[in-house]
């Protein structure tokens, strides 16, 4: 009888600890879903751009972008599993992270991630800079297809960088006809 007791007793404990154990597996797998969304959250909530206009957060104007949070929470954003289109809307804005932090060529490669993930504003982003060619060789052509991608995908900023692009008088693509259609788009 005493032996049973035991045996009962052993069972029950190892049915609570299981349980418990249980609970707790579910309680971290709740708990990584909820850091995944906290991460993205983050990241979209320090780096929005105004101009994606997928953005889930208030957009954030570039010199108000804290570039050491948004590096440090898109990065963890990255780290966790993400849709197609919010990796590459994590990727666009660790690349404006990257960019006020004047880490150009890392902003670049993050421009490029967030193309390769297909996501509309990231095209925007690296047609600008191939546009401005501030700390990469400007190469115009270049921007020229990728913000007609963007544009093409319902990026509708892009149309006001072509419009500049076709109003520049130092670009091959010079034409102010071209340049006031794009401008109309706008």
């Amino acid at each position: 009888q005493s032996r049973m007791n035991g045996v009962h007793h052993a069972c029950l404990c190892l049915s609570v600890l299981r349980n418990r154990v249980l609970g707790g597996v579910i309680m971290m797998l709740y708990a990584g879903t909820v850091l995944a969304q906290d991460g993205l959250a983050q990241c979209d909530r320090y780096a929005a751009l105004q101009a994606d206009p997928a953005h889930t957060a208030p957009p954030v104007a570039f010199e108000m972008l804290d570039a050491t949070s948004a590096i440090l929470n898109c990065t963890n954003a990255l780290e966790q599993p993400l849709s197609e289109m919010e990796r590459g809307r994590v990727w666009l804005q660790l690349g404006r992270g990257y960019l006020k932090a004047g880490q150009s060529a890392e902003a670049i490669a993050a421009f490029e991630q967030a193309t390769t993930h297909h996501y509309p504003a990231g095209y925007f982003a690296l047609g600008v800079a191939y546009y401005l060619g501030d700390d990469i060789p400007s190469d115009h052509r270049r921007a020229e297809a990728l913000l007609k991608t963007a544009l093409g995908k319902g990026v509708i900023w892009s149309a006001k960088a072509l419009s500049a692009l076709y109003n520049d008088p130092s670009s091959e693509y010079y034409n102010r006809q071209m340049a006031s259609h794009f401008d109309r788009l706008f």
